[in-house]
């Protein structure tokens, strides 16, 4: 372990191997005596403690831009883009709108992000049960058309909650929109109920956009039951693409979802 000796008068390193590090002034001087000394492949090195300070601020900055884009999230998918200021996401951060372009050069950086955050996180849910096979997929596909998705605005697909306002926006939301899309159709096409790769891409295409569609025609009709028998009709459509057997296929009618939050917080009461 290298020791400094902190005096003005005279610095000493051991192994003697390592050259002496000269004392310039009492600020560089008091700099090296409170610095952390790292052994690096071997080798001493002298980090100073602005670099830690430095280091704090970036991940305290990372952490605030992360809490602005999960809230834009939300808030779009609940209330529109067009809808939804830049004031109003800040003060839900609970941070002021002057700080807003610290982290975002407009509100359209912010969109684009936001609505690549939330695709990220439905993606991902769709990418882990992809890869545990078709019967799982499936099922994953026929949460995405029912009512409790539906109802569920804030925390659902931005391709349903905000499509009509994506087809009106800048180059990379599209272009990101466009990507989801696509993986989302490769992930879907092998196992679709297909002879050949060109039937099962093109079923998987149709299906994605039929769950879309479903889903944001369930939201708009202002019918409770027509509401609910588009979704029970789109969930037999995703049953009947799949290549799962019969047996293996859950009744329209009986969605695999969970149940309303209002009927698990009565059965806590019971």
């Amino acid at each position: 372990m290298p020791t400094v000796n902190c005096s003005r008068r005279a610095t000493r390193w051991t192994p003697a191997a390592d050259p002496p590090v000269p004392c310039l002034d009492d600020e560089f001087t008091l700099s090296l005596c409170f610095a952390k000394i790292h052994h690096l492949n071997g080798k001493a090195s002298v980090r100073h403690p602005q670099e830690r300070r430095d280091e704090k601020s970036k991940a305290e900055t990372a952490k605030t831009r992360r809490r602005i884009l999960e809230v834009a999230s939300e808030a779009f998918r609940n209330q529109g883009i067009d809808a939804t200021g830049v004031a109003e996401i800040m003060a839900a951060a609970g941070l002021t709108h002057g700080g807003f372009y610290r982290h975002f050069g407009s509100k359209e950086e912010l969109v684009a992000e936001a609505l690549a955050l939330s695709r990220k996180d439905y993606l991902a849910g769709t990418l882990t049960a992809a890869d545990q096979g078709s019967e799982a997929l499936m099922k994953h596909f026929q949460e995405y058309v029912t009512p409790v998705y539906r109802d569920d605005v804030g925390s659902g697909c931005p391709l349903a909650a905000n499509g009509s306002e994506i087809v009106r926006g800048d180059t990379t939301t599209r272009h990101n929109a466009t990507e989801a899309l696509r993986l989302w159709f490769g992930k879907t096409a092998p196992y679709m109920r297909a002879p050949d790769d060109a039937g099962k891409t093109a079923m998987a295409i149709s299906l994605v956009t039929n769950m879309i569609g479903a889903l944001t025609m369930s939201r708009i009709v202002d019918d409770p039951v027509l509401s609910d028998q588009i979704l029970e009709a789109t969930r037999k459509r995703i049953a009947d693409a799949f290549d799962v057997s019969s047996s293996k296929r859950p009744e329209a009618s009986a969605p695999r979802a969970p149940k309303p939050r209002e009927k698990r917080a009565k059965s806590k009461r019971q």
